[in-house]
């Protein structure tokens, strides 16, 4: 598969937001309206989409908080505690400052980004920073380079992608010495996919990283 795709700064091709967490002394302000998302709801989940958090926000909670409402099919990263969880929202929801969302132009398949952020999770942790614990800042994230082929390529990336997964999944549901084999599913193809950025904030993964992020290692 070609790798020379043009890239694009995901500052261009995505609108990014923060989000905030509405003040607790206030019970007005919490359990009715907006589901909202913690990186920890993002570290239960085994599936692409979420549809359910552990907490909610009521509109007043929204609107006297830095949370944002997001549309359905935004891409969501913990950017702390842990760095690297992504999911897309199936839902309308709002998060608080441990995500950083992305909602996608019509330049950019969210699954296609999905699958980007989650193969980069090594090197996302390297753009982290901070004390107490690493964070990484919108500021960074606006600046990363993706290889941005055509719309109609990105959807087929991602079937080739989900396929790969989905075999090794199989794969993994057997005897313990089929995981060896399953390995081999994934082609070299798959990490040049999303390695081909010139720019020096352009991530780069190792095949092992690839094999950790599905479980695998």
């Amino acid at each position: 598969m070609k790798n020379n795709y043009p890239t694009k700064k995901l500052g261009e091709v995505c609108e990014i937001v923060g989000g905030g967490t509405p003040s607790t002394a206030n019970s007005l302000y919490w359990g009715s309206d907006y589901f909202w998302v913690t990186p920890k709801d993002l570290g239960r989940l085994g599936t692409i989409e979420i549809s359910y958090t552990e907490r909610k926000i009521s509109k007043a909670g929204l609107e006297n908080s830095s949370a944002k409402l997001l549309p359905v099919g935004s891409v969501i990263l913990s950017t702390r505690a842990p760095i690297g969880y992504v999911v897309i929202n199936s839902v309308e929801v709002a998060t608080n400052q441990g995500c950083r969302s992305f909602i996608c132009s019509k330049e950019i398949f969210n699954r296609y980004l999905y699958h980007f952020l989650r193969l980069n999770t090594g090197y996302l942790n390297s753009l982290g920073s901070g004390s107490t614990f690493r964070e990484v800042a919108g500021s960074r994230l606006k600046e990363i380079e993706i290889p941005l082929p055509p719309f109609a390529e990105q959807r087929k990336i991602v079937e080739k992608i989900e396929g790969i997964f989905a075999k090794i999944d199989e794969a993994s549901s057997l005897r313990a010495e089929s995981l060896t084999a399953s390995a081999a599913l994934l082609p070299s193809a798959l990490h040049q996919i999303f390695s081909s950025a010139s720019s020096p904030q352009a991530p780069h993964q190792k095949h092992s990283n690839i094999l950790q992020n599905v479980g695998m290692l």
